[in-house]
């Protein structure tokens, strides 16, 4: 199954939509295909990649446009890639073009030392433009944290 991010005249995916990879041979037959079925201009459909995050790919081929496109990306047409929506990230951040995602100007979120995973997280602190180590309120319990089948998400260091 191919699929398709639909922009609009902003650069600004609209949604993702999938065609058959009989009728999608290639782009630009997928692109014929919406066009003709949406009455969207073939030029405003962009082939994506589910496979595809942060410049890296999911299966261990090529990556393919920077991202898997999702609604509120933004393509660009010169890199050829899909940037997510700038949303809740602090003004001071910044793309990065290996990785195409926002990135602080004081790099990734650091680690936290192995006794720290639970009492301690990060917060990015857009005076100091640094990343500022706090302590939990309420530590997060050991039984919580073995039985999380994804514990970077309950760390809140999914992304």
């Amino acid at each position: 199954m191919a699929e398709f991010a639909k922009i609009d005249e902003n650069n600004i995916v609209l949604r993702v939509d999938h065609v058959e990879d009989d009728i999608a041979t290639d782009e630009a037959a997928g692109q014929a295909h919406l066009e003709e079925t949406s009455g969207w201009p073939a030029a405003q459909w962009i082939m994506t990649d589910k496979n595809t995050h942060r410049n890296q790919s999911l299966n261990g081929g090529t990556p393919f446009r920077g991202n898997y496109a999702a609604t509120g990306y933004e393509w660009d047409p010169s890199e050829q890639v899909f940037w997510p929506a700038k949303g809740d990230n602090p003004a001071s951040w910044v793309k990065n073009t290996t990785t195409y995602d926002w990135e602080s100007p004081a790099g990734l979120l650091p680690d936290l030392a192995e006794d720290e995973l639970l009492t301690h997280y990060w917060r990015w602190d857009e005076d100091t433009l640094q990343w500022e180590k706090l302590e939990y309120a309420t530590p997060i319990p050991q039984a919580e944290y073995d039985a999380a089948e994804d514990k970077d998400e309950l760390l809140g260091r999914k992304r």
